[in-house]
């Protein structure tokens, strides 16, 4: 009788350690029972920590790990979505992988002051709540992708520093939000587009210096009202200074200095 006691007593305590052996385990699940984004989400940070040499970069705590992504480094969530990826000056190197355009709300990139070589990857022109782009200070070549001027949002475009080439696409009328626009110190070359002056209502800089732009300042210059800084120097620049700098009231720095350029600077 002892015995059976004994056995139902043993059987009793063999469940309830069963039971809390399995509470134990379940508060240790993988990394992704911790994730607080998408999977898609997710897996584009690991891509991006991957094809840019993550392992070494200067800052990179929690990367990869079972931690909440909110508590990855450079990473800002919100509502369950990626809002800012800010890794500038970390030792980032390697190339942007298309995955980037992986993050639907998205509204800052600053992967500025690295070592990134490769291409702009046409995917960003997908991040239509882009509000900065911030990537100057890099080692990237070839041309802007014509879908980045679809980011009707954007605020800040700062490419400047790096190995771009080609021109500047009529297309760019399109980013009516755009307040800061700085491509300088690339190889740019081709003409200014007269388009660029859609951009009145909003632009407030315009850095094109250190490029190789070959054509007349267009009038249209004239209509970027809210303009407080102009730098066109250091290109190749021909013909007269356009009147229509005059209409600039709110100007306070204008560079054109090392161009092409003749005749008199016009009394406006």
């Amino acid at each position: 009788m002892k015995t059976k006691l004994v056995d139902a007593h043993l059987s009793r305590f063999a469940k309830l350690m069963t039971g809390l052996l399995c509470c134990f385990l379940l508060s240790f699940t993988p990394a992704m029972a911790q994730s607080i984004i998408s999977p898609q989400e997710r897996a584009a940070l690991i891509s991006l920590f991957n094809a840019t040499g993550g392992s070494q970069w200067t800052s990179r705590m929690n990367w990869t790990t079972n931690a909440p992504e909110n508590q990855w480094w450079g990473l800002t969530i919100e509502g369950g979505h990626v809002t800012a990826i800010v890794l500038q000056n970390n030792n980032l190197v390697g190339t942007i992988p298309p995955e980037i355009g992986n993050f639907p709300a998205l509204r800052i990139l600053d992967l500025s002051g690295n070592k990134l070589t490769g291409g702009i990857p046409s995917e960003i022109g997908g991040l239509t709540t882009l509000q900065q782009l911030l990537l100057q200070s890099n080692q990237l070549s070839g041309s802007i992708p014509l879908n980045l001027y679809n980011l009707t949002n954007l605020e800040r475009l700062y490419i400047s520093f790096n190995q771009l080439t080609g021109n500047i696409s009529g297309d760019i009328s399109k980013m009516k939000s755009l307040q800061k626009l700085n491509l300088s110190y690339n190889q740019l070359s081709g003409n200014l587009t007269f388009r660029i002056g859609r951009l009145g209502s909003s632009l407030t800089e315009l850095n094109l210096s250190s490029n190789q732009f070959n054509s007349f300042i267009p009038d249209s210059i004239g209509n970027l009202v809210l303009l407080t800084d102009l730098y066109l120097d250091n290109n190749l620049f021909s013909g007269t200074i356009p009147n229509a700098i005059g209409n600039l009231l709110n100007l306070k720095t204008l560079n054109l200095a090392n161009n092409n350029l003749r005749g008199i600077i016009p009394i406006e």
